[in-house]
């Protein structure tokens, strides 16, 4: 049976399958689906075609695998290429978070959070690090969210695409990512230790990446 949700095509792109229809002359079953980059258009395919599988190259895929939901502010608009072919592997910022996942760790996060990190909460104290990564593999700016204790909260904008890929630190809390001052790494990594857990995180990013 075929569930609704988020699914990648095995070239990569993702679509959110929103149910199943009926064609009115055939009666053949539909896959109703939205296409999650370009201008997220509306698609439908014989339902058929949804659970089966190609072989290309001597290798057998699912056409369309599911893939668990994103819950970080702005994935459904996270779909920027990106800059260079080196990363073509890393088809979008979602694709990166996937990476990341098997990245982050206690000592990429910040040491004044480090105490309450845990794999259970795998973005605390990752926002800087992470941000001015996404902005080496997919270009545009990093902003700041003002925060009580005098920090920021570093999330990415690529033309109009807002996204923030450790948003989930923050819970149920809802943070305004609207008016927010630049971001800049010179200023950023003056300090150290930024500097080095930044080292850390792309390193092991792009190994991870090598397989």
């Amino acid at each position: 049976m075929m569930e609704p949700g988020l699914y990648r095509h095995f070239k990569g792109n993702l679509y959110q399958l929103l149910g199943t229809a009926r064609h009115s002359e055939t009666l053949e079953e539909m896959a109703v689906y939205r296409a999650l980059y370009g201008d997220h258009g509306l698609w439908v395919r014989p339902a058929a075609m949804w659970d089966e599988t190609v072989t290309r190259e001597g290798r057998t895929f699912r056409r369309f695998t599911p893939v668990p939901p994103y819950r970080f502010y702005g994935w459904e608009w996270a779909d920027c290429p990106p800059c260079s072919p080196a990363d073509a592997d890393l088809r979008d910022p979602r694709m990166l978070y996937d990476l990341l996942k098997t990245c982050w760790c206690a000592d990429t996060c910040a040491p004044r959070m480090r105490a309450d990190w845990s794999p259970d909460n795998p973005t605390l104290g990752q926002c800087s690090v992470t941000a001015f990564l996404v902005q080496d593999i997919f270009g545009g700016k990093v902003y700041g969210v003002p925060l009580p204790d005098g920090n920021f909260h570093c999330f990415n904008a690529v033309g109009d695409r807002v996204f923030d890929l450790t948003s989930e630190q923050f819970g149920d809390t809802a943070l305004n990512y609207t008016d927010c001052p630049e971001q800049f790494r010179e200023t950023h990594f003056a300090k150290a230790e930024k500097l080095e857990r930044y080292r850390m995180l792309k390193g092991l990013t792009e190994s991870r990446q090598k397989g």
